[in-house]
């Protein structure tokens, strides 16, 4: 069940991307960063008449402290590729799941058959060579590499969204998957300081196919976290971790065809790699 669960932000996250990537080339990313979150928050609202109510008011703070890493992330990201070098920034970023894994083997102790384990390696490989263009990275001076004004940026990304992809799982287990989702969503108030998000939103001109595609952005990327978050319920982060965390390698086939941006044999190399350790998982789950 969990691994069903785990697929669907697989998929619906990449989604997410592509329609927040399209949005970001039209109008911005502060723009789509504050209306992705204020539309979480209106989107998912709509089902708290349904989720319960809160078991503790503790863990629900520990849920909104951990979405607070979550937006961190989101935008030191997207600051990231906006002043950094492209491939670094992908690389550093994308391979935010390792993280997840080994932190949750840790904190966890997720057991695993050796089948699973072999499969997670595999899908991690997969996604490291997906990322990383080595041809690119080889023509970087290695003394200069943390100079690079977007690295500094991706490893914020990584080890926050780490952290909050790994830490969720404690509030899930004690307030349910809703209750740990939606504190994040309240994120957007504190965008409203940020001067320059002001000035766009006085100055702001109706778009209204970047506003669909904020909204799609919104409906694959909740979603996904609502599976994700349910799949936490049923524990094996890492294997959780692993499977969602390899998304990024689906964005990239869906940019090859949506953006014509070639896929080099390294990169179809990683996407076989990944596709047989998520295969892997699933077998060894059945």
């Amino acid at each position: 069940m969990f691994i069903t669960l785990a697929l669907i932000p697989f998929f619906t996250w990449a989604l997410a991307d592509v329609f927040g990537t399209l949005a970001s080339r039209a109008i911005g990313n502060l723009l789509v960063n504050f209306g992705f979150l204020l539309f979480s928050f209106l989107f998912i609202s709509m089902f708290v008449p349904f989720a319960g109510p809160i078991t503790s008011v503790v863990y629900f703070f520990v849920a909104l402290i951990l979405g607070g890493f979550q937006v961190i992330g989101l935008l030191t990201y997207f600051k990231a590729t906006e002043i950094g070098n492209a491939s670094l920034v992908g690389a550093i970023v994308g391979s935010f799941s390792i993280l997840v894994v080994v932190l949750s083997l840790i904190l966890f102790r997720d057991t695993l058959k050796p089948i699973q384990f072999f499969g997670i390696i595999v899908c991690l490989a997969g996604l490291v060579t997906t990322s990383f263009r080595f041809e690119e990275l080889r023509s970087i001076n290695t003394r200069n590499l943390f100079s690079d004004p977007g690295v500094q940026f991706a490893f914020v990304t990584f080890v926050t969204w780490g952290l909050y992809f790994t830490l969720i799982r404690i509030p899930v287990e004690k307030i349910g998957w809703f209750w740990s989702l939606y504190p994040a969503t309240f994120y957007f108030l504190p965008l409203l300081l940020i001067g320059s998000l002001r000035q766009k939103l006085r100055h702001l001109k109706i778009n209204k196919k970047a506003f669909s595609q904020i909204f799609l952005m919104v409906f694959f990327g909740r979603i996904g976290d609502f599976a994700y978050n349910m799949a936490l319920t049923k524990g094996f982060s890492s294997i959780v971790g692993a499977i969602t965390g390899a998304s990024p390698v689906l964005f990239i086939i869906l940019a090859s065809f949506i953006f014509k941006e070639h896929l080099s044999s390294q990169q179809k190399i990683g996407v076989v790699c990944t596709m047989c350790g998520i295969l892997l998982v699933t077998i060894g789950s059945l």
